[in-house]
């Protein structure tokens, strides 16, 4: 399981795909349960990442976390029970339904309006600075309208057209093609030394205030929130 995680949050090479790499990792708890003496107290499914990801020196302003899995309706009922629990009644208006990108999660720091930091998720607390990424990436762009400070945070991936373009540019410069396009897209990410530029997509799901400046209105308010921290 560890090496299996390593080269799944690793170097972006892994041969390994989703599908398979959620059975595998679904494995892992499933034994633990039975057999929980031999459970060990840094089980890879306690981690961030499965603690493979590296941590990277940049501090995150708030913990930036992984997504859970469902794989039937008992666990998605479990989770809708485990959620009324937190908030102690039911949410309003139900719940919002879309489809799950599955790339890297990235968090990006815009200072007056421009794009200055983008870091990785890491171990959840510190991650990686790739901002050489920066100009790459569409819909993180360098400069925003209005001058804004916030960190957006969300996935970086591949789409379809940009996955076979990068293949193709790939092969053209003698590399491997990338196994799939999450794994390409993390190993594209922390690259600074290839010959050539693939673009990416950013997918936002959230934003979380800087200590330099907020882009909330009525920040006084007390019901006012500083948004999604992932």
């Amino acid at each position: 399981m560890r090496e299996a995680s390593r080269a799944y949050y690793g170097e972006g090479d892994s041969p390994i795909d989703d599908a398979t790499y959620d059975g595998l990792r679904q494995q892992v708890p499933a034994w633990e349960k039975e057999q929980p003496a031999e459970a060990v107290p840094d089980s890879p499914t306690a981690l961030v990442a499965d603690g493979a990801a590296p941590a990277g020196d940049v501090a995150h302003t708030t913990r930036l976390l992984s997504l859970d899995n469902v794989f039937d309706a008992e666990g998605l009922l479990s989770w809708g029970a485990s959620v009324q629990r937190r908030l102690v009644r039911a949410p309003e208006g139900g719940y919002t339904v879309e489809p799950k990108i599955d790339g890297a999660a990235v968090a990006g720091r815009y200072h007056d309006g421009r794009l200055v930091k983008v870091i990785t998720r890491g171990d959840g607390t510190h991650g990686e600075d790739v901002s050489h990424i920066i100009g790459q990436i569409d819909g993180l762009p360098e400069q925003l309208a209005v001058p804004a400070t916030l960190e957006v945070r969300g996935e970086v991936a591949f789409s379809q057209e940009q996955f076979e373009t990068a293949n193709a540019v790939r092969t053209a410069h003698g590399a491997q093609v990338f196994a799939n396009p999450r794994n390409g897209a993390a190993g594209t990410l922390r690259a600074k030394d290839r010959p050539y530029r693939l673009r990416l997509t950013f997918w936002a799901y959230g934003a979380v205030e800087l200590n330099e400046g907020s882009f909330l209105p009525n920040r006084g308010n007390p019901r006012t929130g500083p948004g999604c921290g992932g």
